[in-house]
């Protein structure tokens, strides 16, 4: 599982420069103490919150099943990663079941759990294989609702990622990179090169499909020096869009291009007339390791070449609509492969020009799919806020039943701020805040049902949140301010700030991780101020683009501030105005 785990970890690179500001006086409620021969800190505070934060079981993804009626998600536990199912009706705990591949394998993981158009299989990923298998190696099993047992569809050597049920349940696609010796993507580790260089050791990950009635696999991107980032099966299950450039992946994804192509039969299945020891003809049903050829990659988009507003950016999730005329993405500014947010646009999928239907949007789409016709479900970065809503393409307006706002970070596993949706319009994600630890929650988008309760009784041992927003030259700034834990306004406390990296990036509230955030520092008795200056995620683009020309201090500078918080002239409004106002008079 080392090549799976190492891709789970959060590709947005977080940039910490904290800087310690004393807000008029003594911080020794925030310094502990020192053994002045070994330099070990004492601070009781600090095992006490690194068991606190050790202890929390946090849910990898979850999937609705297309009815609506059961969610599987995956979490970590000290025997691997299992997959869970739960009625979302009655979310039972003690009413679960536990997927198994059967194999009796211990200490091994599943996950990835992706449902088939019926709902009637569970695809998933597990290293729990037979004895016979490569230890360690993932497989893609195929679990059986009617049946209630898995079985093992692959019997590859490789990295297996991104699995994908075609529209017409035959087939699974999947990211695979044979005999890998390590994780794919634009941010993961290379070797030391070797021989001829970005030719000889070069990994490239392709799409590969496999036949679930017989198990039988084969290419479905043809091209060997063509790395396949992401994507998607067209509604006709015989062609598809991807996003993809020359190898070496790790060194191209900022200049990838969009590629359609026809997929042939994975595997050629019928009746075949064989002839028998005795010499004797019979007709049987088989079937063969090769079916129909697959296309030849076409690009029908080039952002290097394109002209308007795309040109120059970065493309991600490609999404057939469903009559499979038109395909669906993201154009943006994005500064790593994962790490995605900018405008929604539409291409013909037999090639043309693309349309921005969000031209001036104040947010950052992450993720989307379709919901109907004209009907494009979203999830986005709005301040640093998620925002779930529904685009109908017809008005070009936002529908306002839709339309939900999360002061957390949200996901469903795989992509940033996935959600998982049912055909009966309800949903399953992961949700996590500075106030609450994450857990999977389902339904209605106005009514949903917290799934699992994997965290009861874990409370924050840091202090409270407050959203504070200001404007800077005409653009609107916001930031998320930790108060100290415990905090007393009639004491002083000393200010660190932590500004995310990216530069394509936001902060959103996260139950946050062991040594992760400014979560434990307000728990040690600091104020932490994590802005989202301009140029983050969830601001209109116009605000975004200059941020490639500007320093730190820029970004913070404001010569006439306007304030609003959800206190008027709190003690946090008054902390951030004091520190912009030194940058300001630093600049």
């Amino acid at each position: 599982m080392a090549l799976v785990d190492l891709r789970k970890r959060s590709l947005s690179f977080t940039l910490i420069a904290f800087t310690a500001v004393s807000i008029a006086g003594n911080a020794s409620g925030a310094r502990a103490e020192v053994n002045a021969t070994t330099s070990i800190p004492k601070d009781p505070r600090i095992g006490a919150l690194i068991e606190t934060l050790g202890q929390t079981r946090t849910p990898s993804a979850a999937a609705i099943s297309p009815d609506g009626s059961t969610v599987a998600w995956s979490v970590r536990t000290h025997d691997g990663t299992q997959i869970h199912l739960t009625d979302v009706a009655n979310p039972d705990p003690a009413k679960e079941k536990i997927v198994s591949t059967g194999s009796g394998a211990a200490n091994c993981s599943s996950s990835d759990p992706k449902w088939s158009p019926d709902g009637e299989s569970l695809a998933f990923v597990s290293d729990c294989t037979a004895k016979t298998d490569q230890p360690g190696q993932d497989q893609v099993f195929l679990w059986s609702r009617s049946s209630g047992e898995s079985k093992q569809l692959t019997h590859l050597t490789g990295n297996i990622d991104s699995l994908a049920w075609s529209p017409d349940g035959k087939s699974i696609a999947f990211l695979f990179v044979e005999n890998a010796t390590r994780s794919a993507g634009a941010l993961s580790a290379m070797k030391p090169w070797s021989g001829v260089i970005g030719e000889d050791g070069v990994e490239v990950q392709r799409i590969y499909g496999v036949d679930v009635a017989s198990g039988l696999g084969n290419w479905i991107s043809p091209d060997r020096q063509l790395h396949v980032y992401e994507f998607d099966w067209a509604p006709d299950s015989r062609n598809i869009a991807y996003i993809a450039a020359d190898a070496p992946g790790e060194n191209n994804w900022w200049i990838a291009k969009l590629y359609t192509q026809s997929v042939g039969f994975i595997a050629a299945c019928g009746e075949y007339e064989n002839t028998d020891d005795k010499g004797q003809k019979r007709t049987i049903k088989m079937c063969k390791e090769a079916g129909a050829p697959m296309g030849v990659p076409t690009a029908i988009l080039d952002p290097v070449t394109v002209s308007g507003p795309l040109h120059g950016l970065q493309i991600a999730v490609p999404r057939f609509s469903p009559n499979g005329k038109q395909i669906a993405f993201i154009g943006g500014i994005m500064s790593d492969q994962g790490s995605t947010g900018g405008d929604l646009y539409l291409i013909p999928s037999a090639g043309g020009e693309p349309k921005n239907v969000t031209p001036g949007r104040a947010a950052s789409i992450a993720y989307f799919g379709w919901a109907g016709p004209e009907i494009i479900a979203i999830a986005e970065q709005v301040g640093g806020s998620s925002h779930l809503t529904a685009l109908d393409l017809a008005t070009g307006a936002d529908i306002p039943q839709a339309s939900v706002t999360f002061p957390e970070t949200i996901g469903a596993g795989g992509m940033e701020m996935s959600v998982s949706l049912s055909h009966e319009r309800t949903i399953a994600l992961i949700r996590s805040s500075y106030e609450r630890a994450p857990e999977v929650w389902a339904g209605p988008i106005h009514d949903l049902k917290q799934i699992t309760h994997l965290n009861d009784g874990m409370k924050p041992s840091w202090g409270k949140t407050e959203n504070i927003e200001w404007t800077n030259d005409g653009f609107k700034v916001q930031g998320w301010l930790l108060y100290p834990a415990n905090y007393d306004p009639a004491k002083k406390y000393p200010l660190l700030v932590s500004v995310h990296g990216g530069p394509s990036s936001a902060v959103t509230p996260r139950w946050p991780g062991v040594g992760y955030g400014g979560a434990p520092f307000s728990a040690l008795g600091y104020f932490v101020f994590m802005p989202n200056p301009r140029g983050s995620y969830g601001q209109e683009r116009s605000s975004r683009k200059p941020t490639l020309r500007t320093s730190a201090t820029a970004i913070f500078t404001t010569s006439s501030p306007e304030w609003t918080s959800s206190k008027n002239a709190s003690p946090s409004t008054k902390i951030v105005k004091a520190l912009l106002a030194g940058a300001t008079a630093a600049s």
